[in-house]
């Protein structure tokens, strides 16, 4: 891992837990700079695992309109946000990863968007797990909310814990930001549409050249990847689920194990950075994601597979360090 990586991560973890920042002019600083990418790495890694932390105010209201969400359950489109799990994840077996990958990408091959109009919006709920800071250690719960316009996926409301979250580090609007950004580089991994979504490829190589994934960087590859899945995830469509997937399990290192979380049996995509493992959760029913894990790891006991890494780590040496757990609904006027 690279001092930019680590100084990035950091950024994030820091980021998370906003009662180590002193003061909100700092918060408001190291939220710009790692959801805008002046940190070197950091456009590209992070901007949607906090994507729930993007813009402006208001408690989960009652919004004006109809509101479908998600149904986890396969069955399509339901009222209401859909639930997610809860808990933190226990391992399971190291999975083979040539028959795993298969079988997600069968199953999101079956997978269909939620139909969005273009002045709907994407509610994004991200059940927290964050560090509490001082010098104690621990972690803390926490709930973010974020309402995205589908075109472009511009940040127009969201709140942390209750508390308002809309201004840039000099006072600025980030939904304005936001604007900018869309208006000036068009539709893509960071502001998609669903008219873009639609165009996107099946076949790794292909993605990863719509993606802007195509030189060396295993970072930049995972996060680019895992940020668009938990940014959009109710309006991928069945190409798009089944490239990123191949994309993803092309990466050195990638394992697939079964994790359980919250009494939820999930299929995990795993990446070694640096002392961290990540762990991108997916429904293996439905190829739709439950969440990310940061794990600080010990050491990886034997795989019960031939040929198969194992990075389970060690009993009583794993630290959950972050979590995210999303649901999601799309709201129409």
């Amino acid at each position: 891992m690279t001092t930019d990586d680590r100084s990035d991560l950091d950024a994030l973890r820091a980021l998370a837990g906003p009662r180590t920042v002193t003061t909100p002019e700092e918060l408001a600083r190291l939220r710009y700079r790692v959801l805008r990418g002046d940190a070197p790495r950091t456009r590209s890694n992070v901007r949607a695992w906090l994507a729930p932390v993007a813009a402006a105010a208001v408690a989960l209201a009652v919004l004006a309109g109809v509101a479908i969400a998600l149904n986890r359950g396969g069955g399509g489109q339901s009222p209401g946000l859909s639930p997610a799990p809860s808990g933190s994840p226990t391992f399971g077996e190291t999975l083979d990863p040539q028959a795993t990958l298969a079988e997600l990408q069968r199953v999101a091959a079956t997978t269909r968007p939620l139909a969005a109009g273009d002045k709907d919006q994407l509610h994004v709920r991200a059940d927290m797990i964050v560090p509490a800071g001082g010098p104690n250690g621990g972690t803390v719960p926490q709930v973010n909310d974020a309402w995205y316009e589908v075109q472009g996926f511009i940040a127009v409301r969201a709140v942390s814990d209750g508390r308002p979250d809309n201004a840039g580090p000099k006072g600025e609007s980030l939904t304005d930001l936001d604007r900018t950004e869309f208006r000036e580089q068009g539709p893509g991994p960071r502001h998609p549409t669903p008219q873009w979504l639609a165009g996107l490829k099946p076949e790794p190589a292909a993605l990863a050249q719509q993606l802007g994934v195509t030189g060396p960087g295993n970072e930049n590859l995972w996060g680019t990847c895992t940020q668009l899945w938990v940014l959009a995830d109710p309006l991928l469509p069945a190409d798009a689920r089944v490239g990123l997937l191949g994309l993803l399990a092309r990466l050195d290192g990638v394992t697939f194990q079964s994790v359980t979380i919250g009494g939820q049996e999930t299929v995990a995509i795993t990446h070694v950075m640096g002392r961290d493992l990540q762990v991108f959760m997916l429904d293996p029913k439905t190829a739709h994601v439950v969440g990310l894990a940061v794990l600080q790891r010990g050491g990886a006991g034997p795989s019960p597979t031939p040929g198969v890494i194992d990075t389970r780590p060690s009993p009583g040496t794993n630290r959950l360090e972050m979590q995210w757990l999303y649901s999601y609904e799309l709201i129409k006027p």
